[in-house]
């Protein structure tokens, strides 16, 4: 029964699974002649897909979505998202 309970659980890390996160939202270099309105949401859900283990080892280390408003203009702005806008950081023990 263990040899199973083991066999499953490596067949589910190794099997592609969808998931969502919930990630910070970081807002830098804003103009100092500007403010945000609406601070309530600073975090973003997003859908993953991966190995589950990889999705574990995500989960596991801190992530953000890091957006330079540096040339945020009056009223609201939009951002397109990319895997560049996300940080990494290593997890913390």
């Amino acid at each position: 029964m263990i040899i199973i309970l083991i066999v499953w659980f490596q067949l589910a890390l190794f099997r592609v699974h969808q998931t969502e996160l919930v990630m910070d939202l970081h807002v830098v270099n804003l103009p100092s002649d500007k403010i945000l309105t609406n601070q309530a949401q600073m975090s973003i859900s997003v859908i993953a897909e991966g190995k589950g283990i990889d999705i574990l080892r995500f989960k596991k280390i801190e992530q953000k979505i890091v957006v330079d408003a540096q040339n945020f203009e009056l009223g609201a702005n939009e951002v397109l998202l990319s895997e560049q806008h996300i940080n990494f950081s290593e997890p913390h023990y």
